[in-house]
């Protein structure tokens, strides 16, 4: 219930929150995702911090129908939309490339203006084929593959000849500019599907939020592009004595038989799952400010504190489908915490932000493909078990809304940046010939996002949404826009 005064000694309390809030940007992140094609999941179109606080706006408002109002639940079903046909490289920085712009003149330095945004498959490296028959084999393994092997020995013959396991590691043989030996895997992502966000308050200031929702995903591949085909006979002769001609021969043009004897399904990805199931309990309490003191504006202060929890019961990404994605957190569990502070100016605006963490549990997998040599990017040979300790999550949040500043229609911007850092892959058995050290390296990623929702009351107690999810800025993140239809009944 919202108060009517608010004394010195609680103005000095609540000062003090606000300053503790302010210095909270050390926290990590509350239930963002570990998916990096839908980083920031939104459930509705709903200002993600009202917490079924309509009454005491249309009261403060002297709005004819607040008691009307319902206050006890309310529910959103969101039809959604989310599309993705390109995203940035994990190092941050559009990586320079003659695949979509033309050739940069010989001798000079690339700028930004000479660059595109990466394909889809291409954000934690380009792949890379030549480092497929470097490393040791894993115990248990006698033999590589037949074309791997063929491709050994044609390549590196004086070294294989004498050893057939020979470990091969030459780095000069590797281009940094991850074109001589490399494929581009351009991606179009599409997701569909409808969620869910329910409201139960159950005692005054708290409440439980749920959250979940059921979609399809389908990522398809555009085309291959060997990109060793974009490399002058000058550029070539670098890596001699391997050829573009001996690159083609036994690595880039048998890529689909290599990929079958290795077990890895490079078909096109169409699943449909449930998503996360989240279970929120919040707090949070209107304080009335200068109610009747007119010399300084007439304002709710809403501090706000969540608890949540979240579970992914949907289908995991199966580690042997190339471009597969996961439900959800790809069944990792996770808990976190989110604070934060509103000033909804009553005959104005409403600002706000908030700060948060989310830590995900750990989770064993079976058959996942781990690098055995530090030049593999994206496709590995070899698989085996090993147990995931992702990283945390941490996003801070701005917003500024406007309640009901045409008639019933209200609407805010929400700007969103969450990141998440490196997992920590463990093996579930000592295997030397495995390095998951570098494939911690590309599973960071961190996100910047704007929400911008419209809701319009068509009725005291339900009303209709439209939010734009858009895209700001990128690292190893789907540049993914996301457009989501609401509707939602109060009781």
């Amino acid at each position: 219930m919202v108060t009517r005064h608010i004394s010195a000694q609680k103005r000095l309390i609540l000062l003090s929150f606000i300053i503790w809030l302010l210095n909270l940007h050390t926290l990590h992140a509350n239930l963002s995702s570990l998916a990096k094609n839908d980083a920031y999941p939104m459930f509705s179109s709903l200002d993600p911090t009202m917490f079924l606080l309509g009454y005491e706006k249309l009261k403060y408002r002297n709005i004819e129908w607040a008691n009307k109002k319902g206050r006890h639940a309310s529910l959103a079903i969101s039809p959604f939309a989310q599309n993705a046909d390109k995203g940035k490289p994990i190092e941050g920085t559009t990586r320079i490339t003659d695949l979509c712009v033309p050739e940069v003149e010989s001798g000079t330095t690339p700028t930004e203006e000479d660059s595109c945004n990466d394909a889809l498959g291409d954000l934690t490296g380009r792949s890379g084929m030549i480092a497929l028959i470097y490393g040791p084999l894993p115990k248990g393994t006698n033999q590589w593959p037949t074309t791997l092997q063929t491709a050994r020995e044609q390549l590196f013959p004086d070294q294989v000849t004498i050893d057939p396991n020979a470990v091969l590691d030459d780095p000069t043989k590797i281009d940094p500019l991850e074109r001589f030996g490399y494929f581009s895997f351009p991606l179009k992502y599409r997701k569909r599907g409808v969620r869910f966000d329910i409201y139960l308050q159950f005692w005054d200031d708290i409440g439980l939020n749920i959250q979940t929702g059921v979609s399809s995903i389908q990522q398809t591949l555009q085309m291959a592009i060997n990109v060793t085909d974009r490399v002058t006979d000058s550029e070539a002769e670098k890596f001699e004595p391997l050829t573009k001609d001996s690159v083609n021969e036994f690595l880039m043009e048998p890529f689909e038989i290599i990929a079958h004897e290795i077990g890895l399904d490079i078909c096109n990805f169409q699943e449909c799952s449930i998503e996360e199931i989240r279970l929120n309990l919040y707090w949070r309490h209107a304080y009335e400010v200068n109610k009747t003191n007119y010399d300084f504006p007439y304002l709710l202060i809403i501090p706000y504190l969540e608890v949540g929890g979240s579970t992914s019961p949907g289908k995991k990404k199966d580690p042997n489908k190339f471009f597969g994605l996961p439900f959800g957190n790809n069944e990792h569990p996770s808990v976190g915490l989110t604070g934060g502070i509103n000033f909804d100016f009553i005959e104005s605006i409403e600002v706000g932000g908030e700060v948060g963490f989310t830590h995900f549990f750990d989770k064993s997998f079976s058959n996942f493909r781990v690098p055995t040599n530090k030049f593999q990017t994206t496709i590995f040979p070899f698989t085996t078990d090993v147990k995931i300790s992702p990283g945390l999550n941490w996003h801070f949040a701005g917003k500024i809304a406007a309640f009901h500043f045409v008639q019933n229609l209200s609407m805010y911007f929400q700007y969103v940046l969450a990141e998440h850092k490196n997992d920590d892959i463990k093996l579930k058995k000592n295997d030397p010939a495995f390095l998951p050290k570098f494939l911690e390296k590309t599973t960071g990623w961190k996100t910047k996002i704007a929400n911008i929702g419209f809701n319009y009351d068509i009725s005291p107690n339900a009303l209709l949404g439209f939010l734009w999810q858009a895209p700001l800025s990128q690292r190893n993140t789907y540049r993914s826009t996301t457009i989501l239809f609401t509707f939602n009944a109060t009781f």
